[in-house]
């Protein structure tokens, strides 16, 4: 991407051929060559997110993603003739695995049938367990795991010198571990846990810093007297369908 901060233009300028002409110095008064439009700052963006890239999803819901991104931005100054170059390099790591019935915080519930025998009298009764009672959710549990490693530099050149120095730079390690249960049709427990660690390249610029993370957070969706009620609502327009056929029904039998 390129783009062009801002730009005004010469009022002494005087074009001699295909837009490039003179203006007038301010320090002397004589013509300098020049083109007619003073741009002070252009930007160069180049951006590949991803560079490459690689999903795998495996028949034991086990994922994997391999990610590598580039970027680099070039920023030129008119008025202090200093090009900028920044370059960002970025791999990241990703698995995620989803338990499809997971029993761990809930129990299923079980109901037992008395049966009797018909033949004998005083038969002893029987117990028999009658398959597990459950309230219809899945109860998934998602994991989530993200290992990336970033790379940043920056480098100042200048174009009347020809000097570069090195202006700034750090690699940066993250590591993020996220897990979403469904307890219940209405409620969703989510966990989240980061670290990051950023180490710079110059010892001028900063310090080494780790930063950790840690939340836990819970979302709701329909309560379940919302779901009675609109059970309720269905149920009630399901009767009136079955009048209304009824009635066209008994219409069409006496004509």
């Amino acid at each position: 991407m390129y783009s062009v901060g801002a730009y005004g233009t010469f009022q002494s300028f005087r074009e001699m051929a295909d837009g490039f002409g003179f203006v007038t110095a301010v320090e002397n008064g004589l013509p300098t060559p020049s083109s007619r439009y003073d741009i002070s700052t252009v930007t160069l963006n180049e951006t590949f997110s991803p560079l490459l890239g690689i999903d795998m999803t495996f028949h034991n819901d086990l994922t994997a993603r391999i990610e590598m991104r580039r970027t680099r931005v070039l920023t030129l100054s008119m008025t202090s003739q200093l090009l900028n170059e920044t370059h960002s390099n970025d791999v990241v790591v990703g698995f995620g695995y989803r338990v499809a019935d997971f029993k761990g915080f809930t129990r299923a519930s079980r109901v037992k049938r008395t049966v009797r025998s018909r033949n004998r009298k005083n038969a002893p009764e029987e117990n028999t367990p009658t398959p597990t009672v459950t309230d219809g959710t899945p109860h998934s549990l998602n994991l989530r795991l993200d290992i990336s490693f970033r790379s940043q530099s920056a480098l100042q050149r200048n174009l009347l010198t020809r000097l570069s120095q090195a202006t700034n730079g750090n690699r940066a390690l993250q590591i993020s571990l996220a897990a979403d249960y469904e307890v219940s049709k209405f409620l969703t427990v989510s966990a989240y846990y980061d670290r990051q660690s950023n180490q710079p390249l110059l010892t001028l610029v900063g310090l080494s810093l780790d930063d950790a993370r840690f939340l836990v957070s819970t979302s709701s969706s329909n309560s379940p007297v919302d779901a009675t009620a609109q059970a309720a609502t269905d149920h009630n327009k399901e009767r009136r369908s079955n009048r209304s056929t009824r009635s066209v029904r008994a219409s069409l039998f006496l004509e």
